[in-house]
Parts: C-alpha cells; structure tokens; sequence
C-alpha cells in the first residue's frame, strides 16, 4: 500500500510533532507542570508517546488543531498567577512580581 500526497505530508507532520513534544519535554524542567491539570511534563511525554491506546485520538486532535483550526475546549484556558518574591510580607502587592498565564495547549 503505498500512501497519497496527502496522508504523506500528514505523516510528516505528525512525525515533526513527535519529535517536537520530546524535545520540549527534555528541556523541561522534569517535575515542572505550568498547566493547570498539574501534569508534570515527564508523565505527559510517556502518556502520549509510549501508551499506544491513546495514539489515534492524540493524533486526531493534532490534525484537528494544525489543519482545521478545532482546538480542545482546555487549550482555550489560562491561569494567571502572580510570582511571589519570596521578601517580606506576602500580603503586599509589592512582593511579586507580573502575573504569568499558565497555559495547557502550550504543552501540546
């Protein structure tokens, strides 16, 4: 079976994906988890790489962000926080710093 134009370049793209993901997992801080479902990006990388029932749905959802633009409900939230700077009291405003968003869909 030989593949189409089509499913070839969507092959390559999920391909570049894959090697993305690990990439930034790598680089990431291991026990990090910036989203607010807490997940850290070590066990998000096994999940999504390593536990083949869950292959054809990841990879729905990628070609439905990158090519249709459809992106899960989550990835459409932020939480913002402001970083305490570890000085004084914690109840003053001046004690931290700008707020930071948390984004899930940043991990994907």
């Amino acid at each position: 079976m030989q593949l189409n134009v089509e499913q070839q370049s969507l092959l390559e793209l999920l391909i570049e994906i894959i090697d993305y993901l690990q990439l930034e997992c790598k680089r990431s801080p291991r026990y990090s988890s910036p989203g607010s479902d807490g997940i850290p990006y070590y066990q998000l990388l096994l999940l999504l790489l390593k536990f083949p029932p869950i292959q054809p749905l990841k990879e729905q959802v990628y070609i439905d962000a990158l090519i249709k633009g459809i992106f899960p409900d989550p990835w459409n939230v932020s939480l913002i926080t402001l970083l305490y700077k570890k000085k004084n009291d914690p109840n003053s405003a001046g004690n931290y710093r700008r707020p930071i968003s948390l984004c899930n869909k940043h991990r994907l």
